[in-house]
């Protein structure tokens, strides 16, 4: 019997004979791993609906046996890139499942976080099936590591809008306590699902967390966020107007790594600082000016925080290899208060002593009144900032006058790959 289910040439007819002939077969069990022969045909890729409802028809009692691993033959069925949606219902109906409890084998994993996990497709139809056929609260059940299966579809590089819809229908109490949370943790860190419907699916159930989960450092969306390549504007404005909290607030981020000594992994230490200067320091990709005027415009005291390097966001901005005039630009969308005026520019200095055109537009907001500069007449002040009438000799004579102005504190000195200077605001 296990050699006809593992047969690649089975059939719905061969099935019925075999175990018309000798029905105790169908629930054999194999002493090297515990699987039934229903175990069996549930991995092999020729099953099919039919051969299914013959099997559970003739021996219906196999569906009723776990493996060594206590996996049902549900668990080895998700598995297989020939399940549908109609066979996941059939074999539900004859898996006796009284709790949710009862979905998990031995490592603490239910059949669903296995499909999520080793789907080849995952379908809306299929994962509708599943939770439909099984007990309430299987979408919020926890695996070993604590994992729901909702934060498991979150993470899942299959993850779509539909999904994540059909598995917030069928598990209304998802939307109480964390589960949510942890599953908004999971798609900012996806790089294949994250989009602005599905962001925005999870916003609305989503609720603020405890105060102190913020202290932790994978407990915070925003972590992942930042530095997530498909991020755009929209997303990131969306997830702070609904949190506009967590974007100002220094929390522990990664930070970066000392260098190892006597050949020993150094330990983790702590930056501080604001997801503005994460997203400056890390981002892997090119950073656009918009996603930095999003951020800005709803968080703008980022602006005014300094990490644990004494440094604002706007300096590692002015450090980044794509850092451009507008980028910096983008961050001037007020003038800097006066607490965090000088380590403003003291951070740009890398970008303005290569760069004439920023420095007489930062110049230029700088001398302006203390009101908002709008985002849409940037472009026309920075034109007109750079025809003032500064030739190279009236800039060469006011760098050395403030050269022997300037206190001691205000010099800076700057490494950038043309030359290293000492750049002096």
């Amino acid at each position: 019997m296990f050699d006809l289910c593992q047969s690649k040439a089975v059939s719905a007819p061969d099935l019925a004979q075999a175990l018309k002939s000798c029905p105790a077969d169908g629930e054999a069990i194999n002493p090297a791993n515990g699987n039934t022969p229903l175990h069996s045909l549930c991995l092999n890729e020729r099953c099919t609906l039919r051969m299914l409802h013959t099997y559970l028809d003739l021996s219906p009692g196999a569906a009723a046996v776990r493996n060594a691993r206590g996996q049902w033959a549900m668990h080895l069925l998700v598995t297989n890139p020939s399940m549908t949606a109609e066979m996941a219902a059939v074999l539900l109906l004859h898996t006796p499942l009284a709790t949710v409890e009862d979905a998990r084998d031995a490592s603490g994993s239910s059949f669903l976080h296995a499909w999520i996990n080793f789907g080849t497709r995952l379908e809306v139809a299929a994962l509708a099936a599943i939770l439909e056929g099984s007990p309430s609260g299987l979408g919020i059940q926890p695996d070993a590591r604590g994992t729901s299966a909702l934060a498991f579809l979150a993470a899942s590089g299959l993850c779509t809008e539909d999904l994540l819809a059909c598995c917030l229908q069928h598990c209304s109490m998802a939307r109480e306590g964390g589960h949510m949370w942890e599953a908004l943790v999971a798609l900012a860190s996806n790089p294949h699902a994250l989009s602005s419907g599905t962001m925005s699916l999870l916003l609305t159930h989503s609720k603020e967390p405890a105060r102190h989960l913020l202290t932790e450092e994978r407990a915070n969306p925003l972590v992942g966020l930042v530095l997530n390549p498909r991020l755009a504007p929209g997303m990131l404005g969306m997830y702070l107007d609904h949190y506009s909290s967590h974007g100002t607030a220094p929390v522990r981020w990664d930070g970066a790594l000392r260098r190892p000594r006597n050949g020993r992994k150094a330990a983790q230490e702590s930056s501080g600082g604001t997801a503005l200067h994460l997203m400056a320091r890390k981002c892997p990709v090119p950073l656009h000016p918009t996603l930095v005027e999003a951020y800005v415009a709803r968080c703008p005291e980022a602006l005014d925080v300094l990490d644990l390097h004494r440094r604002t966001a706007s300096y590692y901005l002015a450090s980044r290899a794509d850092a451009s005039t507008a980028l910096l630009l983008a961050t001037v969308s007020r003038p800097p208060s006066s607490t965090s005026f000088s380590f403003f520019f003291l951070g740009s200095s890398n970008l303005l002593s290569r760069t004439a055109q920023l420095k007489a537009a930062l110049l230029g907001v700088a001398e302006s009144s203390s009101e908002p500069l709008p985002s849409q007449a940037r472009d026309g002040a920075l034109v007109e900032t750079v025809n003032r009438t500064r030739d190279a000799s009236s800039q060469a004579e006011s760098c050395s006058r403030h050269t022997q102005e300037a206190p001691s504190k205000y010099k800076l000195r700057v490494n950038s790959s043309d030359s290293a200077m000492t750049a002096i605001i």
